[in-house]
């Protein structure tokens, strides 16, 4: 056997005994035991990756628009809440949610407003399709809020664009809103 061949035991003198001869042998340390740096460091990351800060670009995903309909649950998924009146300069509040698998993660929520049509676009990122990436087959559904201020009165829309579930295509779910002074 080769000489850079390593076991992690404690009792590295079993195999001696056992005839195994011209390797090196480690003993198991736990990381705290490597100093406070180590340890540091270990919680750190552990800390970071628990918060799940959003605004972290997550490599290997995609941004891609939420889907709004869920197909196999029976009837119309899609809810878009919009309240039917605003007030000129208030933010009216637009709650859109969407659905995803088990690797799936609310992302931010996009809106452009252009004189009295508000075009709201909820994303999501989901992993970048691979063969070695596994995802738990679980149904998730997610909450994306917007606010959206209209500068003069009127008769507004609200378009929502995301997409289907089953194709992927393209859908957009539009919502009157009555602007009053």
């Amino acid at each position: 056997m080769p000489n850079d061949v390593r076991f992690i035991t404690s009792a590295g003198h079993l195999a001696r005994a056992a005839g195994i001869t011209g390797m090196r042998f480690s003993a198991f340390r736990h990381p705290a035991a490597r100093g406070p740096r180590l340890l540091a460091a270990l919680l750190l990351g552990a800390t970071l990756a628990a918060c799940g800060d959003d605004a972290v670009v997550q490599p290997d995903t995609l941004l891609i628009p939420a889907r709004l309909v869920q197909d196999g649950l029976g009837g119309d998924t899609a809810v878009v809440v919009v309240p039917t009146t605003a007030r000129v300069g208030v933010p009216l509040t637009v709650e859109v949610r969407s659905w995803g698998g088990g690797c799936t993660e609310r992302d931010s929520t996009g809106v452009i407003v252009n004189g009295l049509t508000a075009d709201v676009r909820p994303l999501v990122r989901e992993p970048v399709p691979s063969r070695n990436r596994v995802c738990p087959a679980i149904l998730k559904q997610f909450t994306h809020t917007a606010a959206i201020t209209f500068a003069r009165t009127g008769s507004a829309l609200v378009r929502v664009h995301g997409q289907r579930d089953s194709d992927g295509q393209a859908l957009t779910i539009t919502r009157a809103v009555t602007v009053e002074p």
